[in-house]
């Protein structure tokens, strides 16, 4: 069985032109074992908080160039679009 950072690994590199990527875990078991887990520099493994104004602009500037990865425990209410 492939663990999450190999799925994580395999969608990127399946949809190789799609750098968001969220990871809806409302009972925090997957966020447990990315925690501590060592990315390559390409990648950014953050916890969302909720601000998708924030994020869209730091994906669009910030970020830009990097495979992101946003944790959280929320299931959204409204699709997110970025």
């Amino acid at each position: 069985m492939m663990s999450v950072q190999e799925k994580i690994y395999r969608y990127f590199e399946q949809y190789s032109d799609l750098h968001v990527l969220f990871v809806f875990d409302p009972n925090s078991i997957h966020r447990m074992e990315l925690m501590g887990v060592e990315w390559p520099k390409d990648y950014l493994y953050v916890i969302y908080d909720g601000c998708a104004f924030a994020t869209k602009c730091k994906i669009h500037h910030e970020w830009q160039g990097k495979r992101y990865l946003g944790m959280t425990a929320a299931i959204p209410q409204v699709p997110l679009t970025v």
